[in-house]
């Protein structure tokens, strides 16, 4: 949603904005897959290298583009936890890697604060003084 001076508020969270993160995070997902596989194969190290830092740049895209849809915290916060939450659960699916109950705890802790941050309705009102007139000393 956009102001009359064109700035953004509200947490509008439709479709396109959940398309936008969607991009975001299957590029972000696959980067992060290029750096760990070229982390441990020499043979190609460079070429994940080079497509790891082509998908990561690439997913700012689409991070600039939802800021045009929700509000900044807004949308670093879904794109900052969501991105870690789900390199986590791919490496654990892809690779097996261990998590301990603690880890798990910790996801759910996140998820739980990106859906608080996500959802919100917005900043209270300003409370604004009551004026002479509205107290009847005028």
């Amino acid at each position: 949603m956009k102001d009359m001076d064109g700035s953004v508020t509200g947490h509008c969270l439709n479709k396109a904005a959940f398309g936008l993160l969607g991009m975001f995070l299957a590029l972000n997902l696959a980067g992060s897959v290029c750096f760990k596989e070229g982390g441990t194969n020499q043979a190609l190290h460079w070429q994940f290298f080079i497509l790891g830092n082509a998908l990561g740049i690439s997913s700012t895209w689409f991070v600039m583009l939802l800021y045009q849809r929700v509000n900044a915290n807004v949308a670093m916060a879904l794109t900052s936890s969501l991105g870690l939450v789900s390199v986590q659960l791919l490496y654990w699916l892809l690779y097996r890697s261990p998590m301990s109950l603690l880890q798990w705890g910790g996801i759910a802790i996140v998820l739980v604060g990106t859906l608080m941050a996500a959802w919100s309705p917005g900043p209270a009102p300003a409370i604004q003084p009551a004026s002479p007139v509205a107290k009847g000393e005028a």
